[in-house]
């Protein structure tokens, strides 16, 4: 079974199953299992009838204890909270160069003007001056032997 496609479906609808059961991400099955049941016992339908917001916060500490207490479901989770993780600092990373970029590359534009007005004459003529240059140099140090 997919587990990966399961579990991050499951994520993103529910958010992060360990805050859900007030657990820290490197909870002991037991722990996971007091933190649930406490939940339950708090917010089970039959001790909250007709409370739809006790009902949602039932089912999603029965979703969160589903995927913790499998150590399968559990690892496939972590992995993604994991890739969720390196993801968002990557977009901030990425946030901050395009913003360093924007500051300094509006002074780079205002720049990189001046030198854009080169046609291929322009370098035709230097290259040719260049060679004009190099003959003559050659020119007086073989003259002066």
């Amino acid at each position: 079974m997919n587990y990966n496609f399961i579990i991050t479906k499951l994520q993103y609808m529910n958010g992060n199953f360990y805050q859900k059961l007030g657990l820290a991400n490197n909870a002991t099955q037991d722990e996971i299992k007091k933190a649930y049941r406490k939940i339950a016992l708090q917010f089970h339908p039959d001790k909250n009838p007709g409370n739809k917001e006790a009902e949602d916060k039932f089912r999603e500490a029965k979703d969160a204890y589903e995927t913790l207490s499998d150590q399968t479901k559990r690892s496939a989770y972590d992995f993604n909270l994991a890739q969720d993780k390196i993801r968002e600092d990557q977009q901030k990373q990425a946030e901050r160069v395009r913003q360093e970029y924007a500051t300094e590359g509006r002074w780079s534009a205002s720049h990189s003007n001046r030198s854009s007005n080169i046609t291929f004459g322009d370098v035709i003529l230097g290259v040719a001056v260049g060679i004009v240059i190099v003959a003559s140099i050659s020119a007086l140090l073989s003259d002066d032997k």
